[in-house]
C-alpha cells in the first residue's frame, strides 16, 4: 500500500556494521568474559539478582577475567571506566565470551567485529529468542548454562 521496501534481506543485515564500532575502545584491558548484567525494565526476570550473583560467583571461582555493565561490589565494571554503550561495543570486539541480559549494550555488541571474534554469545531473555548462528545461545535462566560449555 505504501510501497515501502524493507532494507533487510537476511539476518546478517540486522548486524551492526557502523564504522565507529571498528575503532579501539578507550579502555584497553582484555577480558575473557563480558557480563551485560544491566537490568531490563521491560521484561520480568524472575530471580534476577540471585542469578546474577550466582554467575558472578562462578566466574570468580574459575579465575576468569571478566567485566560487568552494572556495578557489583569489587567486580570490574564498565561504569568504573565511564564506558558508553558504544565503548562497550568496542570493548566487546576482543572478548571471547559474552553473557548478556537483553538490554541496551547487548544490541551494539552484536556487531560484525565482535561476532567474527566471539566464541560464545549467550543471551539471557525469558521472553525472546535470538538466532544469529552457532555462536549464539538464548537461555531463559542463567541456571540453564552448562558449566562445561561456558567455563
Amino acid at each position: 500500500i505504501m510501497d515501502i521496501k524493507c532494507p533487510f534481506n537476511t539476518k546478517e543485515d540486522l548486524i551492526y556494521n557502523e564504522r565507529v564500532l571498528e575503532e579501539t575502545c578507550i579502555h584497553d584491558q582484555v577480558y575473557e568474559y563480558l557480563f551485560i548484567n544491566s537490568q531490563n525494565m521491560s521484561i520480568p526476570f524472575p530471580n534476577f539478582e540471585q542469578e546474577c550473583d550466582n554467575l558472578i560467583q562462578k566466574l570468580k571461582s574459575t579465575n576468569k577475567k571478566f567485566i560487568t555493565t552494572r556495578k557489583v561490589n569489587d567486580v570490574p565494571c564498565t561504569i568504573d571506566y565511564n564506558l558508553s554503550v558504544v565503548q562497550i561495543a568496542k570493548l566487546s570486539k576482543n572478548i571471547k565470551n559474552i553473557i548478556a541480559v537483553n538490554t541496551g549494550p547487548l544490541h551494539l555488541c552484536m556487531n560484525k567485529w565482535t561476532i567474527s571474534n566471539i566464541k560464545n554469545f549467550i543471551i539471557w531473555s525469558p521472553a525472546e529468542t535470538f538466532n544469529y548462528g552457532l555462536k549464539f545461545q538464548t537461555v531463559r535462566s542463567l541456571e540453564e548454562l552448562n558449566e562445561n560449555y561456558i567455563f
